[in-house]
């Protein structure tokens, strides 16, 4: 067989010997090719099918990751001592890890217009793409540029109160759930925060962060994350700095701790949302 990509001049105009060979076929003109040499013309072929859509992410493919790089970087052992395997983008994906229940979902941070009031506002997008229910016509950071402009901290630079954050799901659509261990006590609270996210319904906690941080005291530092999956050993949850300084803590023992705010008059908020 000839060069296949020498270039001819046929009634295509000027192409590849190989493309002209496959514009033959597809018409049924071709002539002297075995089925062999049709079949190589068409192995040549590098033209891929477009990937498909990620439902329920406005953002763009994932590309291939997670695969040598486990065993290079240990990212099992990560996992066991609670750190998910998180997959590089504009905005972070979490992957649920292997030996949790929960899910795997696109997380968002503080706002960059807001960067040290806005967690609630992280903490509801978070909520609202995993449930398709994200601002339209905004993607990665402007997803939370947007609940801010429409939901500004109610308190200011104070933050976001609980109840408040509970709105900003309800006027975006979702329907919601909450509850506190002053009223159903820590055991049925912390039953309920499984029971959601083991269905698939990733929730809303506020947590005092000065506790995973190891500090033993100071003011409360409230901090709204949304819990997506959990071992017997560890609670996973977005916004939150698994290597910062160490690692923020998030065994059970201490985000138990943390999500009683110890020093709030409510303890053990919980936030649940569905579609």
């Amino acid at each position: 067989m000839k060069n296949e990509n020498e270039i001819v001049t046929s009634i295509w105009g000027k192409i590849t010997r190989r493309e002209m060979l496959k514009n033959l076929a597809i018409s049924g003109l071709t002539i002297g090719l075995s089925g062999g040499s049709l079949n190589q013309v068409f192995a040549a072929d590098d033209v891929q099918s477009p990937p498909k859509e990620l439902n329920g992410t406005p953002f763009r493919e994932i590309k291939r990751f997670q695969s040598v790089e486990d065993e290079l970087l240990d990212l099992k052992k990560l996992q066991k001592y609670g750190t998910p395997k998180p997959r590089t983008r504009d905005t972070s994906w979490f992957d649920k890890p292997s030996n949790a229940v929960g899910v795997s979902l696109l997380q968002f941070t503080n706002t960059p217009i807001s960067p040290l009031n806005t967690c609630a506002q992280a903490a509801c997008a978070t909520m609202l793409n995993y449930h398709k229910k994200a601002p339209k016509g905004f993607t990665g950071d402007g997803i939370t540029n947007e609940i801010y402009r429409t939901h500004p901290p109610n308190y200011g630079d104070r933050g976001t109160s609980f109840y408040f954050t509970e709105q900003i799901l309800v006027d975006y659509g979702l329907k919601t759930w909450t509850g506190r261990s002053n009223e159903l006590t820590e055991k049925v609270i912390t039953e309920k925060l499984k029971t959601w996210v083991s269905q698939g319904f990733p929730c809303i906690v506020l947590v005092d962060i000065k506790i995973p941080l190891k500090q033993t005291f100071g003011p409360t530092q409230g901090h709204f994350v949304t819990v997506f999956a959990y071992t017997d050993t560890h609670v996973f949850m977005t916004n939150w700095h698994y290597k910062k300084v160490g690692g923020w803590a998030n065994d059970w023992e201490t985000f138990m701790k943390a999500w009683s705010l110890p020093d709030s008059q409510n303890h053990h908020l919980l936030l649940a949302g569905w579609a």
